[in-house]
């Protein structure tokens, strides 16, 4: 067995390994006009690169499963590719978020008006993962000038944008296991990509379970400035200010 300290493969679909997107190519995909029309795929694109969720984990997500006030996403169910919602196995999993991740899901939970599913369509049901990527995420890769194919000709998925994740946030400094406990992972990538970036970071981060987000508690942190920081490890805290340069450009 992996111990939870070694890197290994992410992989994309069918096993190859998922291309990951650069800064540069992340602000021009964000700052697509077309894209922006469209703030639930935008959002649902940008919230993937700052926490490493799968396409399905995201698609599933209500805001009952998000905690603003501790920075905090408690991942319980998935979608699967029949489109039916599936219970996680076991314990939910507990995401971090990042200050930028925080933010937008702030934003966009006063800009959608939403108390529900977090990214709803147009009628307020799922999104489509195959059209999320084929019909909103390929145009606007293409109109952003980013090359569809990656390395070794192999095709760009939503789910590279969990390989960018974790490369952007060996890059700022954070743990490996943190990084694999974000990703709920074994693995996050391979040695000669991530093993010498994340050398020398062994700062902890430690995951507890919280209440659900609801409008009170985006109240309560509003009048707190912040204090729903308090009581966190000193370690989680440092962790996460590492990250801030995790979407420049985003």
């Amino acid at each position: 067995m992996r111990s939870a300290s070694t890197p290994g493969p992410i992989s994309g679909s069918h096993g190859s390994p998922a291309r990951s997107t650069r800064r540069a190519e992340l602000a021009r995909l964000w700052a697509d006009p077309q894209l922006a029309l469209r703030p639930s795929y935008l959002n649902v694109c940008k919230l993937a690169v700052l926490t490493g969720m799968r396409q399905g984990e995201l698609i599933a997500l209500t805001w009952n499963d998000v905690d603003l006030l501790n920075q905090e996403i408690h991942v319980r169910q998935t979608l699967t590719g029949s489109g039916s919602r599936r219970q996680k196995s076991g314990e939910p999993r507990t995401v971090d978020l990042t200050p930028q991740a925080a933010a937008l899901l702030k934003a966009w939970f006063v800009e959608s008006g939403s108390d529900g599913l977090v990214f709803p369509n147009e009628t307020g049901g799922y999104l489509d993962a195959a059209y999320v990527t084929r019909r909103v995420l390929y145009p606007s890769l293409d109109r952003a000038g980013i090359d569809r194919m990656g390395e070794r000709g192999r095709q760009r998925t939503f789910h590279s944008f969990r390989s960018t994740f974790a490369r952007l946030t060996l890059q700022a400094g954070a743990p490996i296991t943190w990084t694999q406990r974000q990703l709920g992972h074994a693995s996050i990538g391979s040695p000669s990509m991530f093993t010498a970036r994340g050398r020398g970071a062994r700062r902890r981060s430690r995951l507890r379970s919280s209440p659900p987000f609801s409008r009170s508690s985006v109240e309560r942190s509003e009048s707190a400035g912040g204090a729903g920081a308090r009581g966190f490890h000193a370690t989680r805290r440092a962790s996460r200010r590492s990250l801030e340069r995790l979407t420049a450009g985003g």
